[in-house]
């Protein structure tokens, strides 16, 4: 793709980019989403010339041109230089772009952290699990790498797994190591030691048995 250069529409909030022919090739429409606790994401959508949309991405404006590369997934391959004069272009008009309040994807709520909770609960149901003992807490353990791996095909996947795993530790959903979000427990089978997330036991049957009841 031969651009030319790339304009910053302060109108349409939008990065264009021009061939030599000063015809537009590539719009970047742009939109500053602000969170309810702070945080702030910069919302890309990449249209052709025709209106087609090619990708959108959501990107931490801390790191736009990190940010910006991830694009290619979207077949919008540019040049390094091409990227690097779009996010100067952002950068440079950064507060001019309108925002929006919403939830993000990646922001960890109260609400987020109950249905979450409330998927484990599911899941552990459905595994028919039952439960262990630590240290006198009846506890549902699912290894950390499947928790992880549960979270990845869920709906939370934008969510940090640390942020989730220290918000059910810290509304006492699970029981932790001291100074820490997981438990060490010895795998009789494999015969060593597994990090796992511990459930109380007592917590994950009031949701369940309140499910059975519906």
């Amino acid at each position: 793709m031969n651009v030319d250069n790339c304009r910053f529409n302060e109108q349409n909030s939008a990065i264009e980019l021009y061939d030599n022919d000063n015809q537009i090739l590539l719009t970047f429409e742009l939109k500053r989403l602000k969170s309810t606790a702070g945080y702030e994401r910069l919302s890309v959508i990449v249209k052709e010339s025709k209106g087609d949309r090619l990708g959108q991405d959501t990107i931490n404006p801390t790191s736009i041109m990190e940010g910006l590369l991830g694009l290619k997934q979207y077949g919008v391959v540019l040049s390094r230089k091409v990227y690097a004069d779009i996010s100067k272009r952002i950068e440079e008009n950064y507060l001019t772009i309108p925002s929006i309040t919403k939830d993000l994807p990646s922001e960890l709520t109260d609400a987020k952290l109950e249905e979450i909770f409330s998927m484990f609960c599911e899941y552990i149901k459905d595994s028919g699990a039952e439960p262990a003992t630590i240290k006198g807490s009846s506890v549902y353990n699912i290894p950390v790498p499947e928790f992880t791996d549960y979270l990845k095909d869920s709906d939370y996947r934008d969510i940090d797994s640390t942020k989730i795993r220290n918000g059910l530790r810290d509304k006492k959903y699970t029981h932790c190591n001291p100074g820490r979000n997981d438990n060490t427990v010895v795998d009789a089978d494999a015969k060593k030691a597994v990090k796992v997330i511990s459930f109380k036991a007592d917590m994950v049957d009031k949701v369940n048995g309140k499910s059975k009841k519906k």
